[in-house]
């Protein structure tokens, strides 16, 4: 079977683009992980595996390899589009998995104000109980339309056109910061 150019060509330039990232976020200025919309690249350490700082055509192969044996699932020593596939599914799903996880540590950091590591039930409930009496202006217990409206307006006015309000750990502005007290 002939090996078709155009995944050759993928390949080829996903190897050289990501070795090229891998060298910016270790520069000066460079993007930096988490910027940008690529996905992450091997980082300088990752492919510089003699740790002289410097970077061998022999260091780069190595890498490649071992990416290609990642890559060809069957382990035919072929690649084929649908092991790419696969491959790059696998990667985004472990990734969004790892953002999720980080996210819940990030929820249950917030919340646990005795720093635990878990949550109560006082400390999983104290959050919506404040946010209920802020919203309740009135203080009868029951939420209205009119204190919903209230509700509604200032979060247009904090967020504008924001969809949602600030992630765990965020102030209004976006912004990360220390937890409140």
């Amino acid at each position: 079977m002939k090996k078709s150019p155009l995944i050759a060509g993928a390949l080829l330039g996903v190897s050289v683009l990501g070795l090229g990232i891998a060298v910016a976020q270790e520069g000066p200025g460079g993007m930096g992980r988490g910027e940008g919309h690529r996905p992450p690249a091997p980082r300088l350490a990752e492919v510089d595996t003699n740790e002289d700082g410097n970077i061998s055509l022999e260091e780069i192969q190595a890498k490649e390899t071992s990416r290609f044996a990642d890559i060809d699932a069957n382990g035919d020593g072929l690649v084929s589009a649908e092991e790419v596939l696969g491959f790059e599914e696998a990667r985004r799903e472990a990734e969004r998995r790892e953002r999720e996880a980080r996210r819940t540590a990030e929820m249950i950091a917030h919340l646990d104000t005795n720093e635990d590591g878990v949550l109560s039930l006082e400390e999983f409930t104290t959050r919506p109980r404040e946010m209920f009496s802020r919203i309740d202006s009135n203080g009868d217990g029951i939420i209205d339309e009119s204190e919903r409206e209230a509700m509604r307006g200032q979060m247009r006015e904090r967020h504008g056109d924001r969809p949602h309000g600030p992630r765990f750990g965020e102030n209004d502005r976006g912004e990360r910061g220390p937890r409140p007290e």
